[in-house]
This record gives structure tokens, sequence and C-alpha cells, in this order.
């Protein structure tokens, strides 16, 4: 498989192929690159590696493997210094994209009523211990073992730092409950107010990075509850 890149967009890949293999996690094996270009062996042919069916994610023997994945992952010390920057989710929380969502949400009742909360739970998010996270999970990314219980995700274009909780919550979004409790067996890591961030940040991050619209889980009345908890004041 020949990977391009004809432009800037994406080559970050390059950079964390190497930093994943350099510390002993299991990614796809590059035949050869360059500044432009990856070429990796065809799944399709390898003996060891398979691409993913859709039906992975609810595969506990799967989720396990991928769970012990991510918490490599989510451990390694890495930071901005090391050429790593935030994930595009992570730079969508800027209290100027709130301000622009304001002018264009400010005409519902539901977000006249989050808004101050919100600028409460930025300030909060400013503070929270952010690692390396995969940020772009979905099946068809993810990459198992012909025999063995191996799991990982290819394709590091959208990784960057951020909050681990909402790395999990895209991890686990196409998964049962089966593979979720097995994924987190093997993960054994815990995060400040891991749930609760994972519930409140991923629909704010959607809105602010203009990717959903009126109908984000955002604007329900079950977030509205939820953040009013978290932010004491209900």
């Amino acid at each position: 498989m020949l990977k391009l890149f004809l432009g800037e967009f994406g080559r970050e890949e390059l950079f964390f192929y190497k930093l994943l293999a350099q510390a002993g996690l299991p990614t796809l094996k590059l035949l050869q690159k360059d500044e432009t270009a990856l070429l990796m062996a065809d799944l399709d042919f390898s003996d060891t590696l398979a691409p993913a069916t859709l039906d992975a994610a609810k595969d506990p023997a799967v989720m396990g493997a991928l769970g012990a994945w991510y918490r490599a992952l989510h451990q390694l010390e890495v930071g901005e210094g090391d050429g790593i920057g935030l994930s595009a989710e992570w730079q969508a929380l800027s209290f100027s994209n709130l301000e622009n969502a304001n002018q264009v949400h400010g005409d519902k009742p539901a977000w006249r009523r989050l808004h101050p909360l919100l600028v409460d739970l930025l300030e909060q998010a400013a503070s929270l211990p952010l690692r390396l996270c995969y940020n772009d999970f979905h099946p068809v990314n993810l990459v198992t073992g012909r025999q063995e219980a191996l799991a990982f995700m290819m394709d590091y274009g959208r990784m960057g730092l951020n909050h681990p909780a909402v790395d999990l919550n895209n991890a686990l979004r196409f998964s049962d409950e089966a593979g979720r409790a097995a994924f987190l067996a093997a993960y054994g890591l815990t995060w400040p107010r891991q749930e609760t961030w994972s519930t409140l940040l991923p629909p704010l991050m959607d809105v602010l990075m203009g990717v959903a619209g009126g109908e984000c889980a955002l604007f329900s009345e079950e977030y509205d509850q939820a953040l009013r908890r978290f932010i004491g004041k209900e």
C-alpha cells in the first residue's frame, strides 16, 4: 500500500509511525518511506495481520487487545515540546470558537442556558492533563491479528494531544457491552473525572469544530442537566 502526501496535510503520520515503533507499540511495518510517501505491506496479503471488519469492535478478544494498545499509547511520555501538537478537537475548545458558536446558536433557548456554563467548562478543561491520543477511531482503521490476539490502529493523521477520556469515547463508539468491558479491563487506567469529561466534551467539540448542528446532544435536556451538576449550578 502506497500512501502519498502531496501537500503538507497529513505528513505528521511519518513522524508518528516512527515514534510508535520506537516506543514498542504494534503498528504497520513500513517497507520504505521518504518525506512525501509511506510504503506499507498490503494487509489483504499478510500472513499475520488483517484489516478489521465492522463487527470487530464488538469482539471481546479484539477489543481487549486494542485496550492494551490504547493503554500503551496514553502512557507515552510526550508533550508539545516533542514536536506533537494539540489535536484538532482540543484546539477547538477555545473561547474564541465558543464566541463564534454563540453568534450562530445564540437564538436557541438551550444555548442561552448553556453558554455561561460552557465558559466554566472550558476554564476547567484548560487544567486537564493531556496525553498523546489517536483521536480518529473507526473500524476501517483497525488492524487485527490473523492467528494471535492482536489489535492496533493505523493511519495517524489526526494524532495529537487530547484528554484520554475523549479518546476512549471515540474508541468505544462502535462497541457493545461485551466489547467495551473487554477493552476497559485491558486498558486499566483512569483519568480525572473520566466518565464526566467523556460525556461533556465530545458534543461541545463537535459544535466548536462546526461538525454538528442543532440536533447535537449538546442541546438536549440531559446534557444541560449533566453540565449543571458538574459545574455545581444545580
